[in-house]
């Protein structure tokens, strides 16, 4: 049985996932904590709202749209562990799926602090995502 809390950091995070097809730092940001960490392995992790907006901003205009598909999702009190399929189509005409795995941690006020994205990045460049 799932507490309030968790159920609470559930909801916050499916939103947080349909905001991605916003295509904006100004929908997702808000989110965060100022400090908040994102670690979307393999590649170095990054602190905080400036790191984390200059490193989302490139996509942008390179996508026609982008859907997280939340197949999994389970909270362990503050944590929060999805199982998604991320839909990318570019402009260029190039699409893109990758499965993720992702784990959030959240703060009493309902941020994240803590972002972790689990995915194979020789299966998102064979794909044609960007080498990083």
């Amino acid at each position: 049985m799932q507490s309030t809390l968790e159920q609470r950091n559930i909801d916050i995070v499916r939103n947080f996932c349909a905001d991605w097809s916003k295509c904006s730092n100004q929908a997702l940001l808000p989110y965060f904590t100022e400090d908040a960490v994102y670690h979307n392995m393999p590649w170095a992790p990054l602190k905080g709202h400036q790191a984390i907006g200059d490193f989302l901003a490139p996509f942008w205009s390179m996508l026609d749209s982008i859907t997280f598909d939340v197949l999994n999702i389970a909270a362990n009190g503050a944590v929060i562990f999805t199982e998604r399929v991320d839909y990318f189509r570019f402009k260029n005409g190039g699409k893109l799926d990758l499965p993720v795995n992702g784990v959030f941690e959240l703060n009493a006020e309902g941020k994240i602090t803590q972002w972790r994205e689990y995915w194979d990045l020789a299966d998102w460049i064979k794909q044609g995502g960007p080498a990083g």
